[in-house]
């Protein structure tokens, strides 16, 4: 009798591995992803300063609803598997401790604003992802940290940040 559990374990746990050596099954939707992140969502009493606040709205799309080209690039890079192709846009601000200040303490963090777009090419495997990524982006003014902070906060009634002048030059 044992010898009969002990067959039907290992008989169970090989099915379990060849199972998981089996291609990933297709998926016709597309993965929407919406991220946020900010400085005011915690249990600790912080304030705005250093990394204050992240978004991110990003797509993804289904399996193997890549362009041709997009197919022909991950077919030589990692030879076959199931592909998606995504973009997303991302906004992130960063800011000194000392958000009071007109000048900011010029040993502190700097304002910084910093926009970018991802371009992104994924193939899987049984066993493997497999990512390439292009990431354009600007820092500084043109990015919209400003804005978008100072806005918020006045939309919560909760004063500016005054040290936005002094903030990193667009690069």
């Amino acid at each position: 009798m044992r010898r009969l559990i002990h067959a039907v374990l290992t008989t169970a746990f090989l099915l379990q591995i060849a199972a998981a050596r089996a291609e990933p099954a297709s998926d016709t939707a597309s993965i929407w992803t919406l991220q946020g992140e900010n400085a005011a969502i915690t249990a600790a009493r912080l304030a705005n300063r250093y990394y204050t606040n992240g978004l991110r709205l990003g797509w993804t799309s289904p399996t193997d609803a890549v362009p041709t080209l997009l197919t022909s690039l991950g077919n030589s890079l990692w030879g076959s598997g199931q592909q998606r192709f995504g973009f997303d846009l991302s906004h992130q601000i960063y800011s000194p401790r000392a958000t009071h200040l007109v000048h900011p303490d010029p040993r502190d963090r700097p304002y910084a604003g910093y926009l970018s777009a991802n371009f992104s090419l994924l193939s899987d495997t049984d066993t493997t992802r497999s990512l390439l990524m292009l990431g354009l982006g600007i820092i500084g003014p043109a990015a919209g940290g400003q804005a978008l902070q100072n806005g918020f906060h006045d939309l919560v009634s909760q004063g500016s940040n005054n040290g936005w002048g002094s903030q990193m030059a667009s690069a």
